[in-house]
């Protein structure tokens, strides 16, 4: 399974999301979590999504019906693969929700991520495509880099959740070593670190 993340017009607020699957069944549910990883609390992250769409390796729409408010059942017989596309709007800047404009972009996956949740246990990729000069601050190693990319492997969707990530030209990073552990600090907007004092 993958996930491509773009952007095409930031000051908006829309982040685009493609999710892909190979399927093999008639049917397949979609969902979007309602769950935030480290609050016991239900979110509503679907009020967020717009323009949801599900269509076939070759481009061709599947129907589909919401059948909650975070639930989608897709109709994938005879498709190969599954294509999910929406916007995702993020206008909200605070620990736990996903914002973009046009100095970052930082993401909470399990805002705005679908998943088929017989198969949330399976590995996957994500594409974050952002300008060249951008740096990511995350808890994972990159993968690959291109022109217009940056790539991670996941283990599972669960790992996914628990990877927020911010995108930027203007990150500031250090790191330090304390009893033999390693960590990563990092800066996003007009900050000024002593980084002399660790």
């Amino acid at each position: 399974m993958k996930y491509i993340i773009s952007y095409t017009k930031p000051h908006n607020h829309y982040i685009d999301i493609e999710f892909i699957a190979i399927v093999d069944a008639s049917e397949t549910l979609v969902q979007l979590p309602a769950w935030r990883p480290g609050r016991y609390e239900l979110g509503n992250f679907a009020k967020n999504v717009q323009k949801w769409a599900a269509y076939d390796e070759n481009g061709k729409a599947l129907s589909f019906n919401k059948v909650k408010k975070d639930c989608w059942k897709v109709e994938t017989a005879g498709a190969k693969e599954l294509h999910i596309k929406y916007n995702y709007y993020a206008a909200e800047i605070n620990a736990g929700s996903t914002f973009l404009d046009a100095t970052q972009l930082y993401m909470n996956p399990v805002n705005c991520c679908v998943f088929i949740p017989e198969r949330i246990n399976e590995n996957l990729t994500v594409e974050i495509q952002v300008p060249t000069n951008y740096k990511i601050a995350i808890g994972k190693e990159q993968t690959a880099r291109t022109e217009n990319a940056i790539h991670f492997n996941f283990a599972d969707f669960h790992e996914l959740a628990d990877s927020p990530f911010i995108a930027s030209p203007t990150l500031q990073h250090n790191l330090f070593v304390c009893e033999g552990v390693e960590f990563n600090l990092w800066f996003q907007g007009e900050c000024k670190p002593e980084w002399s004092r660790n």
